[in-house]
């Protein structure tokens, strides 16, 4: 919702609109920021660092939200698997859940429409362990499922950054950035006032997106040092992390 505050000073400064588009899931955002389809793209940092290596076609200029999101234990599954969406913060957070024992999977799965297929999952018990998102988690809960620990404590310290396309002139990056960091100051001053037009923006209904509030963090400034030692944990060498990181351009 602080995309709200973000298209408000858009307009009134620097004269441009706002038009939001959704898409189903990491891949396909931030793919649609690559192939030139939006200017501007929230998906997780994660997706747009290993997009960042394939083509060098996106820059990260802005922070975002974190927390949220909870690796879930189903004890009725009939498997160890473990389910998440695919090079995005939920895989970030399954990497080192895995890697540090939190949860033993035998094989991943991976869900290309998280919303339709998480809940399917979990009542056939297919998978044993999922890492979701609010407000999936409160799905999740009302099915029986235990969290058994949140992602922010695996050091996932950023979940979906503002990222720019590189044709955009590296000014225009630097102007978008510093209004996208006021903006999201600003909202974190009385979150619920900016909760409306999102809401009517990308769908989700208004209880919903203030009920998300409580689980979410905000962190408007971009960090390196948060950003290696996430990647680190997360264990990604290839490419490596020096390349990876000269993709976030701090203003």
């Amino acid at each position: 919702p602080f995309i709200t505050p973000f298209a408000k000073m858009l307009r009134n400064e620097l004269n441009y609109e706002l038009k939001v588009i959704v898409y189903p899931n990491a891949l396909s955002t931030t793919w649609a920021l690559v192939e030139g389809e939006v200017d501007l793209a929230l998906s997780p940092l994660i997706t747009q660092l290993y997009a960042y290596s394939l083509t060098k076609a996106l820059r990260v200029i802005g922070g975002g939200a974190y927390g949220g999101a909870a690796v879930m234990s189903n004890q009725k599954a009939l498997s160890d698997d473990i389910a998440s969406s695919e090079l995005s913060t939920m895989d970030a957070c399954r990497a080192v859940a895995i890697k540090e024992g939190i949860s033993p999977a035998a094989r991943t799965y991976y869900f290309t429409k998280p919303a339709d297929e998480v809940v399917k999952l979990a009542l056939e018990g297919r998978v044993r362990y999922l890492v979701v998102w609010h407000p999936l988690i409160e799905k999740l809960l009302g099915f029986g499922l235990k969290p058994i620990i949140e992602c922010k404590d695996l050091d996932i310290s950023y979940c979906c950054t503002l990222a720019a396309s590189a044709r955009l002139e590296r000014d225009l990056r630097e102007k978008l950035s510093r209004t996208y960091v006021r903006a999201l100051e600003e909202f974190m001053k009385s979150p619920k006032r900016w909760v409306e037009w999102y809401s009517a923006k990308v769908g989700i209904e208004v209880d919903v997106i203030e009920k998300g509030l409580k689980y979410y963090e905000f962190r408007p400034y971009l960090d390196r040092s948060l950003i290696n030692k996430m990647l680190r944990r997360v264990g990604i060498e290839i490419p490596n992390l020096e390349s990876l990181t000269n993709a976030i351009e701090i203003y």
